[in-house]
């Protein structure tokens, strides 16, 4: 990287280290999930698995739980998929800024051939799919939940990892 790349990835560094602190300060008991409960969630490559775009209703039962349901869809080449699923996270208690692991489990229903390594599957009807996520988790004070993870597919032929992004408000 040149020097000025380094530079400004320094200064975006420092911009975020400041924002999440700035932004998620004065919380309760130091964690806005106690306060700001119901999220709706849009993702790319997250949840619920496997996914290119879905979107997910969650519900912090407790700072430090989350549980989630919802929808999301693959569609490329002449394979479609439509993916229903729901899971569980769990947080650092006391920051909004927090790692976390989870667990999920959702319904594939796809048509099509797919190509996973270097095996083609000529898809076509249903599978259950098992997947933990590890990731990192931020929600401000005012709503807004931005974070970043790798769902690992537990269910064959989907044992691969998976990085993905989420944004979304809760109320």
């Amino acid at each position: 990287m040149t020097r000025l790349k380094v530079k400004q990835l320094k200064a975006l560094t420092v911009i975020l280290v400041f924002l999440a602190t700035g932004l998620t300060a004065n919380a309760a008991d130091g964690s806005s999930r106690s306060s700001k409960k119901i999220g709706v969630v849009f993702s790319v490559l997250s949840a619920p698995f496997p996914n290119l775009t879905g979107g997910t209703l969650n519900y912090h039962v407790l700072s430090f739980l989350s549980v989630y349901g919802g929808y999301g869809s693959i569609s490329a080449g002449g394979f479609s998929a439509s993916v229903y699923g729901g899971g569980a996270r769990l947080f650092v208690p006391t920051f909004n800024l927090s790692p976390f692991v989870g667990f999920g489990y959702s319904s594939v229903t796809a048509t099509g051939p797919v190509t996973i390594g270097s095996a083609t599957i000529n898809a076509s009807g249903g599978l259950g799919v098992l997947s933990t996520r590890i990731g990192l988790d931020w929600q401000t004070n005012f709503g807004l939940d931005l974070g970043f993870e790798y769902t690992i597919g537990m269910t064959s032929p989907l044992n691969i990892a998976i990085p993905g992004f989420f944004i979304g408000w809760y109320f």
